[in-house]
């Protein structure tokens, strides 16, 4: 959805689920990345790209101007 622009994203009503997943690690991740590092032979798996607080505030921070302008 938004063909992964997060700027579409945030226009969206989908705005506070995708607050959620770029800027924390989803419940149970975690739990299952190590688990299948372990059954995997000690296999590295990277975790998920997240956006910092600070850009996803900036971000609204655009949407905002834009709505304002």
């Amino acid at each position: 959805p938004g063909d992964y622009n997060p700027l579409t994203i945030l226009r969206g009503s989908d705005a506070a689920r995708f607050k959620q997943l770029a800027t924390r690690e989803p419940p149970g991740v975690e739990d299952t990345r190590a688990n299948v590092a372990f059954l995997c032979g000690g296999l590295e798996i990277p975790g998920p790209p997240r956006i910092s607080e600070s850009e996803f505030e900036r971000l609204e921070e655009i949407i905002d101007e834009e709505d304002d302008g």
